[in-house]
């Protein structure tokens, strides 16, 4: 059944004696929060019987396609919503409920939900900011530096001048990365600024990044408003254009100032980089930063992608950069973000990289197809990694951990002494589930004519050894 009918018993309650949510907010924020959370608690415990809210939506879509919408129904829904953050499509059905004038009883009660979700949009407001500031902090500790943000702030556009000032400190200091960080955090909490975008530009100009700078500024000023910024993008275009060589000489002695304080945040010895202030052209510092990320990666993960990222800001096509960093990403179990960085490289023009990128693609989702063997038929999980490796163009090919699923698939053979002829047959196991997949996909694709789809799925993959 559908969530019991609480409507009287709970909204009147909550709202005795009580003023508008707006009004409340202001003069006491723990009568709002008390609300909300009185409210999400009565939502959950009556989604009876399993207390499952995302069962009980589904329920309440079904019955609405099936039967019809009600205005009973359509307020369930919206509680619901509500209760998970849906807050703007909870408040397109509660506009609708409200202007119903036939029912006066669901419009009363859509008009005190609506009243809610002001609140509820108040708090992830609120929550969106608090992680914003928690964001901009952990961005300047990296860094070594404290952010002056007083506790009155209320939102992001009093944040910004903050923020924009210390990327211009930054950039003086000559940290341009740090910067491009905070500006960018800003950008993504969705502060819509062209001052900050010029900000940014001007970060990633001294990054080396000349081109991208550029068009991001040439793009800005074809939408500017006022004199003001359009002179400010102007004078921008200009600086970058003459410094831009000036920035390229630098990019060592950044990327060394970079490194040093993560390093240092990171609980790293700085014995592996030169001091800046002796950095030249001469200086090995990529190789220095790579050889230390590389070695840390064991067992300090976070801070081998820190470093590696650190040569990327400056190095963007560093093909060993990038492969170090998937293996980083991997080792922090982010490893679909590797495998896309992986991805690219395979089909790169260097043979070496290519090929690593391959393995390293193939071991990766064969730790998966491990996870996926452990509760399913060892057949799934083969498919599995099969199927993915085919979905990325690449070949698939027999690794350890797959020939240990080969044999849970099927035994090898105890009165056969000859590894070299288990290895075979092993090989020739994998290929047939190979073809086997293939042919499931055509079949799928409808690529079979009629003819070949008559025969029985599996075919091929049952003679596929006694032919081998």
């Amino acid at each position: 059944m559908f969530l019991v009918p609480f409507f009287t018993r709970f909204r009147t309650s909550l709202f005795k004696a009580t003023t508008k949510p707006e009004i409340i907010t202001k003069k006491n924020s723990q009568a709002a929060k008390k609300i909300i959370e009185n409210f999400r608690l009565q939502v959950t415990k009556n989604s009876e019987p399993t207390n499952n809210t995302n069962k009980a939506l589904e329920d309440i879509n079904k019955t609405i396609q099936s039967d019809g919408a009600t205005n009973q129904l359509l307020l369930k829904k919206s509680e619901i919503l509500l209760s998970k953050g849906k807050i703007r499509q909870a408040r397109q059905i509660l506009q609708d409920v409200s202007q119903n004038k036939r029912d006066q009883k669901a419009t009363t009660e859509a008009k005190k939900l609506l009243e809610i979700s002001l609140l509820l949009q108040q708090e992830a407001n609120e929550n969106k900011f608090k992680k914003l500031v928690n964001d901009l902090h952990e961005i300047a500790h990296r860094y070594e530096k404290k952010l002056p943000l007083p506790e009155e702030l209320l939102n992001d556009q009093d944040i910004t001048p903050i923020v924009r000032e210390e990327a211009r400190l930054a950039r003086s200091a000559e940290l341009p990365k740090l910067s491009y960080e905070l500006i960018d955090q800003i950008l993504q909490s969705g502060q819509e600024s062209p001052w900050l975008l010029q900000d940014k530009a001007l970060s990633l100009s001294m990054m080396g990044q000349k081109s991208a700078a550029l068009d991001m500024l040439r793009s800005l000023k074809k939408i500017a408003k006022g004199s003001k910024l359009t002179t400010s993008i102007n004078k921008s275009i200009e600086y970058i254009k003459e410094n831009s060589k000036y920035h390229q000489s630098k990019s060592k002695l950044y990327l060394a100032k970079q490194t040093q304080l993560i390093a240092r945040t990171n609980d790293l010895d700085l014995e592996f980089i030169d001091d800046p202030s002796k950095i030249d052209n001469r200086n090995h510092i990529k190789f220095l930063i790579f050889r230390k990320a590389r070695s840390v990666l064991e067992d300090k993960p976070k801070a081998s992608l820190y470093l590696v990222n650190s040569i990327l800001d400056y190095f963007q096509d560093d093909l060993a950069a990038l492969q170090l960093k998937g293996e980083a990403l991997a080792a922090l179990r982010r490893s679909e973000e590797a495998i896309q960085i992986w991805e690219n490289l395979a089909h790169s023009k260097d043979e070496n990289i290519a090929n690593k990128a391959c393995e390293l693609i193939s071991q990766t989702l064969s730790l998966k197809a491990k996870q996926i063997s452990a509760n399913k038929p060892p057949k799934e999980a083969l498919f599995f990694f099969i199927e993915e490796h085919l979905k990325l163009n690449l070949a698939p090919t027999v690794n350890d951990e797959v020939e240990k699923i080969l044999t849970q698939l099927e035994p090898s053979n105890p009165d056969s002494s000859d590894p070299e002829l288990q290895q075979h047959r092993i090989q020739l196991l994998f290929n047939t589930l190979v073809i086997e997949c293939f042919e499931t996909q055509w079949r799928d694709r409808g690529r079979l004519d009629a003819s070949a789809t008559a025969q029985k799925p599996g075919t091929i993959s049952k003679t596929a050894l006694e032919a081998g």
